[in-house]
């Protein structure tokens, strides 16, 4: 099961014991067929050097945007706007 959200607010979750991808983590876990999560590149990020994972800040049409999504649009626990992806196995 994948999930791609978009239009995501950023600043939703909390950077400790309110995580967002915890939460997402947690609701697709609690289905029983479930047995793995990934949010962003996922397991593909264990065979990233970090600079290829690195999710840059870029100046995009006058705003703040960022050059990838290789975190799937939460970092530190908390949406960055940018679109969500979660995907289960």
């Amino acid at each position: 099961m994948d999930i791609l959200a978009k239009g995501v607010p950023a600043g939703l979750g909390e950077p400790v014991f309110d995580k967002l991808d915890a939460d997402l983590a947690k609701a697709l876990m609690s289905m029983g067929a479930v047995k793995a999560v990934e949010i962003g590149a996922g397991l593909d990020s264990a065979r990233l050097r970090g600079s290829q994972m690195n999710d840059p800040l870029i100046f995009r049409e006058g705003k703040v945007d960022f050059e990838s999504n290789n975190a799937g649009g939460i970092l530190g626990g908390i949406s960055t706007g940018a679109p969500s992806y979660v995907g289960s196995r």
